[in-house]
């Protein structure tokens, strides 16, 4: 297994496409920026904003640059008609960019290496029991290093190429609505784009819950909303939202993402997004999202049978692979004694 190798280009976790959405009036590649420490508004290009250098290897810059060059016309679709016209796999590579900003976002809070070091950490002390059971010793630091060598950083092909990806099967089972501003009235976006809102249920925080809500703003005057208050796979319009109904989305938005800069076509919008409480109310399961629900969870009792029987599986290979170790082991050591025993009695 080859080391990753990075991108040293300049990569957007924000798709530049999605940004120009909320571009100034007559010039699409500026855009207003809010820094949300400064509170300083300035115009920014949309090509220096939400990027950095090494961001991601070339293999999951190339998977990336394949999902937005497929989602980008689909996007760019929804701004100006109906979203019920797109179709299954229209929808499908929405759900993949909205999944792969998810995990491409470095605001989120997710924090990929130490995942990957949890990895290597359970491996390393799987293999150490293993070899301890069938009477081996192992050196765990040398073990540990050749695991971080080795292992792919590729972070987000890994994910998606996944049979068993969680937040992708969610995504199929919500519900989907684009929302319209009334005129005079913009949405904003941040440099953590997809707003996910959890505090629902019990005061549990995973997107199973029955009021989670998905919230990513495409553009200006376009807001598409992913939920479980939505029928299953519905894809429709949400209609036209009044000025408050924006002005408290906005706020929720400006307030409840991880965002250190928020983006928009309008500075008053901007600032005025600042100033408001966030207000939402705990959600409730609605009699539509009944059927989705309760199919979601009958999919993760086969998701959990499959991690279980796929956990056993590899600690049978585990154990049969350090039994080989400490059987060549013993006989590369026999071997090399009775090397040493030959060598002694030849010098006589």
């Amino acid at each position: 297994m080859q080391p990753s190798t990075w991108n040293d280009t300049n990569q957007h976790w924000i798709p530049q496409f999605l940004l120009k959405g909320f571009g100034t009036k007559g010039k699409s590649s500026n855009i207003y920026e809010l820094n949300k420490e400064s509170q300083k508004v300035a115009v920014r290009d949309v090509s220096k904003v939400a990027s950095r250098a090494h961001l991601l290897t070339d293999q999951d810059d190339e998977l990336v640059r394949d999902i937005e060059s497929r989602a980008a016309p689909v996007i760019n679709s929804i701004r100006k008609r109906s979203l019920s016209r797109i179709s299954v796999m229209e929808r499908q590579l929405i759900d993949k960019l909205v999944c792969t900003m998810m995990l491409n976002d470095p605001n989120s809070g997710l924090n990929i290496e130490s995942a990957r070091k949890d990895i290597i950490d359970k491996f390393t002390t799987d293999l150490n029991k293993a070899l301890n059971k069938a009477g081996g010793v192992l050196d765990e630091p040398v073990i540990r290093e050749h695991f971080d060598e080795t292992l792919p950083h590729n972070k987000l092909w890994g994910f998606m190429e996944s049979k068993r990806n969680q937040v992708i099967d969610v995504l199929r089972f919500m519900g989907m609505r684009a929302y319209r501003p009334t005129d005079g009235e913009h949405f904003i976006i941040g440099d953590s784009p997809v707003l996910v809102v959890r505090n629902t249920v019990n005061g549990q925080t995973s997107l199973l819950n029955s009021g989670s809500q998905i919230i990513l703003p495409i553009g200006s005057s376009c807001m598409l909303v992913y939920s479980w208050a939505t029928e299953m796979n519905v894809i429709t319009d949400g209609g036209i939202l009044g000025k408050e109904q924006v002005r408290s989305l906005n706020s929720d938005y400006y307030h409840g993402t991880n965002s250190r800069y928020i983006y928009g076509r309008d500075e008053e919008v901007l600032k005025r997004s600042r100033l408001l409480s966030l207000e939402r109310q705990p959600g409730q399961r609605s009699n539509e999202v009944e059927t989705g629900w309760f199919m979601m969870q009958r999919e993760n009792q086969i998701r959990q049978r499959m991690l279980d029987e796929q956990d056993a599986a590899d600690a049978r290979m585990l154990e049969m692979t350090a039994r080989e170790l400490v059987a060549l082991a013993i006989a590369q050591s026999e071997n090399a004694t009775v090397s040493d025993q030959d060598s002694q009695w030849s010098s006589f």
